[in-house]
């Protein structure tokens, strides 16, 4: 059961892109993304909320916001999104690594999220703005 909340409750970074924004319902699901420069695999869950806010988690095999933990930089994002334009814009982030337990707010880790078509959202890394393209697994 534990997995099963982990799995489903993934994390957030973003980005720019063109392109058609999703529908506010069509936001919702479950991506996921290989990171190119560390090889490190991101999980990430969008769920809409009722008063038109969103729950965004994220969760990282090498999150680089974890980077003083060593060898171990797993670790996992919440955060708050709201649609800005064409973009969900993530907010609110609190990250928490994995190998130290540490968890605190990232006050600039306000990043948008970007729909590439109707199954790929790209975001940039928060650490050099590197493209990262997360893939749609699941809507519900």
């Amino acid at each position: 059961m534990t997995a099963r909340i982990l799995l489903t409750a993934a994390i957030a970074a973003a980005g720019l892109s063109a392109g058609p924004a999703f529908a506010d319902d069509d936001w919702a699901g479950l991506y996921t993304a290989i990171d190119g420069k560390d090889g490190s695999v991101d999980r990430l869950s969008i769920v809409p909320n009722s008063n038109g806010t969103f729950t965004i988690h994220m969760t990282s095999t090498g999150l680089s916001l974890c980077a003083d933990a060593g060898d171990n930089t797993a670790g996992w994002i919440n955060a708050t999104g709201r649609l800005a334009g064409k973009a969900l814009l993530r907010e609110h982030v609190r990250v928490t690594c994995a190998a130290t337990g540490e968890s605190r707010d990232i006050a600039s880790s306000r990043y948008a999220i970007h729909e590439v078509n109707d199954d790929i959202l790209m975001m940039r890394a928060p650490d050099d703005g590197r493209a990262l393209y997360y893939h749609r697994v699941s809507d519900d």
